[in-house]
């Protein structure tokens, strides 16, 4: 949708003097539409699949018109799911088979294109079943911890900082949440961190960061919390 595959038409409109004829059928130009839905091999993959086409089947230049068709066609039955979610592999698929065509020598038959879409799609959807099931069984494995968010005195404002490190990569995120004395949120916001070798450093950063917005912001009376105790003895008692 973004022009962004580089079929002959579009490496042609670059400036570019290639055959603009489809290298499967001969016919002109190879579109991103033609490649992935006009040309006899796509539609015959299309045939194959478990995916109604549309009545008069797939639109011969539009392939914004063809992907709304199988983005929505599909909604209010979801007893077609198991049917439709193949379609982004097929698509897939269809544009590997082009390069490998083209760059390899290497030609899948329709059938095999077909098999191989709807074999992806299924590893991809148990991986995602696996993965929920694993986020359920680790969350029932922990102990459920809840720390009370305590209020500011009145008049003042809470800033409470997060922060997490990654000492193999040397990142860091941090986040702040400004909340009044009832506990409404007036501000927040959050950014990445790179070139921290240690956590204490990191923590030291994010921390600063996080004084510095609201001093940009014209905040004061904030009290700052979070797991951050070196950095916040070191501010209190610097002699220590």
């Amino acid at each position: 949708m973004s022009n962004a595959l580089p079929v002959a038409e579009l490496i042609n409109n670059r400036g570019m003097n290639v055959d603009a004829r489809c290298q499967a059928c001969g016919e002109e130009p190879e579109s991103i539409n033609h490649t992935l839905f006009g040309c006899h091999v796509a539609r015959q993959v299309w045939a194959l699949s478990s995916i109604l086409n549309p009545p008069g089947g797939f639109h011969e230049s539009s392939v914004f018109s063809n992907l709304d068709f199988l983005l929505n066609s599909r909604k209010g039955n979801n007893s077609l799911l198991i049917y439709w979610r193949n379609w982004p592999w097929i698509l897939w698929n269809l544009w590997k088979r082009r390069n490998e065509s083209l760059f390899e020598g290497r030609l899948l038959t329709s059938e095999e294109v077909v098999l191989k879409s709807e074999d992806e799609a299924e590893e991809w959807f148990l991986a995602q079943q696996v993965e929920k099931d694993w986020a359920v069984t680790e969350k029932a494995s922990k102990p459920l911890i809840r720390l009370n968010w305590e209020p500011p005195p009145c008049g003042w404002l809470k800033c409470n900082v997060g922060v997490d490190w990654c000492k193999r990569d040397g990142l860091a995120g941090g986040g702040w949440v400004l909340r009044n004395e009832r506990g409404v949120v007036i501000l927040h916001s959050r950014r990445a961190f790179s070139g921290l070798l240690y956590k204490v450093e990191a923590n030291f950063e994010i921390l600063k960061w996080a004084v510095e917005s609201m001093r940009s912001h014209h905040i004061s009376n904030v009290i700052f919390s979070g797991d951050l105790e070196d950095m916040f003895g070191a501010i209190t008692g610097p002699e220590a």
